[in-house]
């Protein structure tokens, strides 16, 4: 096969093949050693560092083409690759915004709850304040009347009235105190109506960036049409090359393509 060979005591290191199937596979047309190609071997002079760096691009890319093949994706076509890892990423986007549009639904719900709870317990404590309220201006009412009955009919029973004067002072006091705490609840009512349009306004927010994102989403499923064209082959033709067939001693050498 190979008309003369030569015995190198030290083997090339000159651009390595660093693949253990390729440095199997590789020879050398040279002198016949296999771990290197051709233009890797230790007895050629590269006099020109432009033929060096096309010769590395070169092997750099034979050494992905043979890796590539390994993947199941290999036999795919670009545009039909990118079309599937765009719809891929798509489907992912669209799997988060809908976990995100029910986490939202569901603060929404859990927002609504308490706020509901919040109106039944304002309206549990303004019903008892009130009753409370009533109760205590007819105890109060019935003490004036008391007050003034026994004033009528006793005058001279100095002691009583000045007791039921002071127990109504205690109970206009009381009935200070609880007006002041009605008065603390409608300020507590109307910061929880604040509250509550603050939060209705946000969930309108949330609302209206969940359809702004879901849009979004839609408008991203439409392909571009220049994703679809066909990517030319960089390659170049082997069997068109003119310098094959010719003797490689004969001052042009033989063009390889990986």
């Amino acid at each position: 096969m190979f008309r003369r060979k030569r015995q190198l005591s030290i083997r090339s290191d000159f651009h390595r093949v660093t693949n253990s199937n390729i440095d199997k596979t590789a020879r050398c047309f040279r002198c016949g050693q296999t771990g290197h190609f051709y233009i890797q071997c230790a007895d050629i002079r590269i006099n020109s560092k432009k033929k060096l760096n096309r010769d590395f691009e070169r092997l750099s890319l034979f050494i992905q083409r043979k890796t590539c093949e390994n993947f199941p994706f290999f036999n795919l076509d670009d545009a039909e690759f990118r079309k599937a890892t765009r719809a891929n990423s798509i489907h992912f986007q669209v799997n988060l915004l809908q976990t995100s549009q029910t986490q939202i639904l569901k603060e929404k719900v859990k927002l609504e709850s308490v706020v509901d709870l919040i109106k039944e317990q304002l309206k549990e404590n303004r019903k008892s304040l009130r009753q409370e309220i009533e109760f205590l201006k007819q105890e109060n009412k019935t003490l004036k009347t008391k007050l003034q009955k026994s004033v009528s009919n006793n005058k001279n029973s100095q002691e009583e009235v000045d007791f039921l004067h002071d127990e109504n002072n205690v109970l206009s006091v009381i009935v200070r105190d609880l007006k002041d705490q009605l008065a603390d609840l409608e300020e507590k009512e109307i910061l929880n109506k604040t509250s509550i349009e603050g939060l209705a306004a946000r969930c309108l927010k949330l609302e209206t960036e969940n359809n702004a994102l879901r849009h979004k989403s839609c408008d991203c499923k439409i392909s571009n049409p220049s994703m679809s064209r066909p990517i030319q082959n960089k390659g170049q033709n082997v069997n068109n090359d003119p310098s094959r067939g010719r003797n490689p001693s004969r001052g042009r050498r033989r063009q390889y393509f990986y």
